[in-house]
């Protein structure tokens, strides 16, 4: 027990003194502020510097640089230059009801709205954006939640949500972050969309490929077919004139709705072809009209065939017409390429005036004046006055078939194709 009691006492004698040992070593190692020391640069004299050795370069090689390669960089801008241009001739008039033609068909049209079906709303996944896209093109595919990849029309509203027209998929809704998709299942006479239109009413008009038209204000869809007094199930385009009627191009002529009633024109009244695609109201108030077989005006009483006067053979096709901001009229033919009109002379673009195909689907103007013209085969052009500018897969599109080309309201060009917007 004595021994035990010894050794603690051993043990915490020598804790004492480490503990007191430790506290000697802080207090005179303490941590004190570094000392400061100004520095001194030492100059050595100039007489005591040895003088650098020179020694004289030997054994150089001349060799004579040969001959560079010299790569031409593929330029997508082309000068644009007129095949012809030739004055315009004489228009022959036509007056429905007058002589050998007859007057126009009028139908009743019958209404028959129904609640259009809770649409499917799918939040826009991120855009794909190609590599090496110097023109900045992004593409919405199915795979970002369209119901298909056949895009065939383009609208934007008066708020200025985007509607997609699509082969075999119906329509969309984009409002800048979610797509709203509708189809046969909330309503459409068909899922196969050739145009979109938006009335001075808001109502939303969907031209079918083998169902008629329908009208949408947003609730109720209204189906007119030609059980409800439409010359034809096929819908081309479509158009609201100054009067508020709208003018429907399909299959069988020219069908004018005034919301009570359908009243029909066709070759009967003086159409060049039934077969109707391009419309248009220029500036005066005039209606052109593209068929495929010639171009009429119509003025509201009386066709003017400018077939002939224009130049234009029986076999053109016109499906897209335009008025530039001078006035001046284009056409785009499938087949022939691209037609000015300026009141006198008629010039003709091709491809081997610049062209990137003579085969144009659709043609439209932006905010600059610019004319942009979709092809079948060979993407987009855009023509400034000067030169055509080749848009393609190379410079971002997806695909080189562009049936229709949109500025929307923030000055974006909307190019869709067969598999993406």
């Amino acid at each position: 027990m004595r021994n035990q009691i010894n050794f603690l006492v051993i043990v915490f004698c020598l804790l004492q003194l480490a503990c007191g040992r430790q506290r000697q070593l802080q207090e005179n190692f303490g941590f004190n502020p570094p000392k400061v020391v100004e520095a001194k640069a030492y100059k050595v004299p100039l007489e005591k510097m040895a003088s650098p050795k020179v020694i004289t370069a030997s054994g150089i090689k001349k060799i004579v640089a040969g001959k560079p390669e010299i790569v031409q960089l593929k330029s997508n801008v082309f000068p644009a230059r007129a095949g012809c241009i030739v004055p315009a001739g004489v228009p022959k008039l036509i007056i429905p009801g007058g002589g050998s033609f007859k007057p126009p068909k009028v139908v009743p049209a019958i209404d028959s709205p129904y609640v259009a079906g809770s649409p499917e709303i799918i939040l826009l996944k991120d855009p794909f954006i190609k590599e090496n896209n110097p023109e900045g093109f992004s593409s919405i595919k199915a795979m970002h939640g369209l119901n298909s990849n056949e895009i065939s029309s383009l609208c934007q509203d008066k708020a200025g949500n985007l509607w997609i027209g699509e082969w075999w998929g119906g329509m969309s809704k984009y409002d800048g972050r979610f797509l709203t998709n509708y189809s046969t299942a909330q309503g459409l006479s068909s899922d196969v969309v050739n145009s979109i239109l938006e009335d001075r009413s808001d109502n939303i008009w969907i031209g079918t490929l083998n169902a008629g038209v329908n009208k949408f204000d947003g609730r109720y869809i209204t189906r007119y077919s030609t059980t409800e007094g439409l010359s034809n199930n096929f819908v081309w385009n479509m158009l609201q004139d100054k009067n508020g009627d709208m003018w429907f191009a399909t299959d069988n002529g020219l069908n004018r709705y005034d919301g009570h009633s359908f009243t029909h024109y066709t070759t009967a009244q003086g159409l060049p072809a039934n077969i109707i695609r391009g419309m248009l109201e220029d500036s005066k108030g005039n209606l052109w009209f593209g068929a495929n077989g010639g171009l009429t005006r119509f003025d509201g009483h009386s066709f003017q065939n400018y077939t002939t006067a224009l130049g234009l053979k029986d076999t053109t096709e016109v499906i897209s017409i335009l008025e530039d901001s001078g006035g001046n009229l284009w056409f785009a033919t499938n087949n022939t390429g691209l037609f000015k009109y300026d009141g006198q002379y008629i010039t003709q673009f091709t491809a081997e005036g610049g062209l990137s195909s003579n085969r144009i689907s659709r043609i439209t103007k932006d905010k600059n004046g610019d004319i942009w013209i979709g092809t079948w085969d060979h993407g987009a052009n855009r023509y400034d006055g000067k030169s055509f500018t080749h848009l393609g897969v190379e410079q971002g599109l997806s695909n080189e078939l562009v049936p229709a080309i949109l500025q929307d309201k923030c000055g974006n060009i909307l190019a869709q194709g067969p598999v993406a917007v």
